[in-house]
Parts: structure tokens; C-alpha cells; sequence
């Protein structure tokens, strides 16, 4: 509390007793303040934030504008998709001996685990290269009420292009929104801190998600009250797969023929969590499929939950 009181007496006397005003009423407030005087260096800096602070108090007054510090917690979610498959297909890729072109990303798995049974506050929006159409994203979007924003990557390896259009994005949502929320950022790297500290400025709450490779600008932030930082390396399992033929006989596989044409990546990947594994699998023609396995207890495990999962599954041994 000393620190805020430091920085404030450096105001005029008007601007002072109206900021006590406030942080002497409103304790979450005055952690706010506190988090936010520790993001500036000079003095000069501070006290220009504790002005705007004030302003934005004013502006914010729902009377007003309709705007109101009463949170949300709806979530709106970006992903910075120029970075987030590269970083995470380099990392399973050494994890799994597995090659980055035999990798793919379920988007819409990707974002059932960032919002974690939350509700959303608008479209999500995804910047960088388009999900492919048979991506459960599209059907997850729509089963929720929303639609997806994709914003294709029109340039020329210009990361600083896709953190700028990005942050673009967040703050317009920051600004249009009315209410504070929970804005939650996938990026592989990337330096989007500019647009994140506006938001924190105003009192969203932040959350981002980067896979360990890409974590430099980690090391930018302190920690603060309302910013939380999430790796994403442990849940790779939850929306990364293989699909490829295995051809170094290896592993040991179990194989499906789905004469009705109902199965897909989503029936595989379900399969694979429940039993804790990465998935890796592979479709030929005429609906046979192809589950791949390190070990035989794993494949005896897999086919048990299937035949448990869809009973009319018949077996045929060869």
C-alpha cells in the first residue's frame, strides 16, 4: 500500500484525495493499481498512468457510458496460429519420433481446453493459416452459438504482422465490450505484451497459453493478480495426432472397418485420452482405419474401450 500512496502524492492535490477516494473503498482496486504502477519504470510514467486511471474511472461510469467494473467472466479467446502449430509439431515431433508433416492440430479440441467448460463473450478469433474444413472446430463453434473468426496470413513471414493484426483484435474487444471479461491468448511467441497491458490497464483479466519453446516474452511479465500464464506441453495429448501410414512396423496396430463411414479424428482422439496415449492413426480407402501402438497392453486396452464404447462393434480375428 505504500508504493501506491509513494506514486499518488506525486498528483496535484484534487487528483489525490479522488484516487484515495477510491482505493480506500475497494481493496481488489487497489491490488489493480499496485500491479499496474509495477509494469512503468519512471516516475513520469506512473503518474501519467494514475491520471488516465482516474479518467477512465470517470468515463466508465455507467450512468454515463453503460459501462460497469462488475466482471463477466466470459471468455474470448485468440489464437496466434502462425506460431502456435510450428512450436507445438516441433515439440511432439521430438517427444513422439514422430515427423512434423505426419502432425496435425484439432483445433476445435484446442479450444474446449482453453475455455474449460467456460462460456464464451464473442467469436473466437484465429489469425495465421485455416483450420482444415474437416477440423472439429467448426462443429464445436457452431454446437456453441458462434461462428469462427479466421483472418488468413496474407503476408510474407512477417511475424511482427500476425502479433500486430492480433493484437488489433484484442483491442477491439476491450474496447467494445462493455464488461470486463477474461481475454485468453494462444500464441506460440510472439510479442503481443503491448495490447495485453492495455487490457490489464483496464482491469480484464489475462490468460495466456504458450508451449515452452516459445516463452521468451515470459520473462517480460512479473507476476500479477490478474495475468496467468499456462503451458501448453503437458495437454498436447488432448489435441495433437499423428496421421500417417506407420511404415517401420514397429508399432503394433489394430484395424477398423467402419462400413458405414461414421468414424473420423474425433472417434480416434477420444479413444486415445481416455486411455492417456497419443494418437496416432491412419485412413485407406473404402472406410478402413488403422490405431497404431508402442506396446500390446495399450492396443488390447484400446480395443476393450472400443468394443465397450460401441457395442454393435463386432470382432474378427485373423
Amino acid at each position: 500500500m505504500s508504493a501506491i500512496y509513494h506514486e499518488i502524492k506525486r498528483l496535484i492535490p484534487e487528483n489525490f484525495t479522488k484516487i484515495i477516494a477510491y482505493i480506500n473503498t475497494d481493496v481488489n482496486l487497489t491490488n489493480q493499481i499496485n500491479d499496474a504502477l509495477a509494469l512503468y519504470d519512471t516516475n513520469k510514467e506512473k503518474r501519467n498512468y494514475l491520471i488516465s486511471f482516474l479518467e477512465s474511472l470517470r468515463a466508465e461510469q455507467p450512468s454515463a457510458t453503460g459501462f460497469s467494473r462488475e466482471p463477466t467472466g466470459l471468455v474470448h479467446v485468440f489464437i496466434d496460429n502462425s506460431n502456435v502449430e510450428i512450436e507445438g509439431k516441433k515439440f511432439v515431433s521430438n517427444l513422439q519420433a514422430v515427423f512434423e508433416n505426419q502432425l496435425c492440430l484439432d483445433y476445435g479440441r484446442l479450444l474446449g481446453l482453453v475455455l474449460n467448460g467456460r462460456q464464451m463473450g464473442e467469436d473466437p478469433v484465429i489469425v495465421g493459416s485455416r483450420p482444415p474444413p474437416n477440423d472439429s472446430l467448426w462443429k464445436e463453434i457452431e454446437d456453441l452459438g458462434f461462428q469462427v473468426k479466421v483472418h488468413d496470413r496474407i503476408f510474407r513471414d512477417k511475424e511482427k504482422e500476425v502479433d500486430n493484426e492480433l493484437g488489433a483484435f484484442i483491442s477491439d474487444a476491450i474496447q467494445e465490450h462493455k464488461r470486463l471479461g477474461i481475454i485468453v491468448l494462444v500464441a506460440g511467441d510472439g510479442d503481443h505484451s503491448p495490447f495485453l497491458r492495455r487490457a490489464l490497464l483496464r482491469g480484464w483479466i489475462i490468460e495466456v497459453w504458450f508451449w515452452t519453446e516459445g516463452n521468451e516474452i515470459l520473462q517480460l511479465w512479473i507476476i500479477i493478480s490478474n495475468y496467468v500464464i499456462i503451458n501448453l506441453d503437458p495437454y498436447y495429448l488432448r489435441f495433437i495426432y499423428a496421421y500417417r501410414r506407420e511404415n517401420t512396423g514397429r508399432k503394433i496396430f489394430l484395424e477398423i472397418e467402419d462400413i458405414v463411414g461414421s468414424w473420423d479424428s474425433e472417434n480416434m482422439m477420444e479413444c486415445y485420452e481416455e486411455l492417456n496415449l497419443f494418437c496416432w492413426w491412419w485412413h485407406k480407402p473404402h472406410n478402413t482405419f488403422y490405431m497404431y501402438f508402442d506396446e500390446y497392453e495399450q492396443w488390447r486396452e484400446a480395443k476393450h474401450w472400443i468394443q465397450k464404447k460401441y457395442s454393435n462393434v463386432a470382432e474378427y480375428k485373423k
